[in-house]
């Protein structure tokens, strides 16, 4: 029993709350797993941290630009409304 003698599962949000992961956290997500597997080799073939640090941090500006510009959701405009 939850509060108030209230069943617990009376204080689930409905579906519309909840929120499911986007796409540019997807997206996210696994470009900071290719950036850390070629930290990785990069660091398993002698690299200076210096330059792995220096790479990770240009994917990372990469990765950040090309998932918004994938992920983006496009704006509405007249035009669309009046099509759909």
């Amino acid at each position: 029993m939850g509060r108030n003698g209230v069943p617990k599962a009376a204080f689930i949000l409905p579906e519309q709350e909840l929120e499911t992961m986007s796409s540019f956290a997807i997206y996210t997500i696994g470009y900071i797993i290719l950036i850390a597997g070629l930290a990785w080799g990069a660091y398993a073939l002698g690299v200076p941290a210096q330059w792995i640090a220096i790479g990770g941090v240009i994917l990372a500006g990469i990765g950040i630009i090309t998932g918004v510009s994938s992920t983006r959701r496009k704006d509405k405009t007249e035009a669309s409304v009046e099509e759909g």
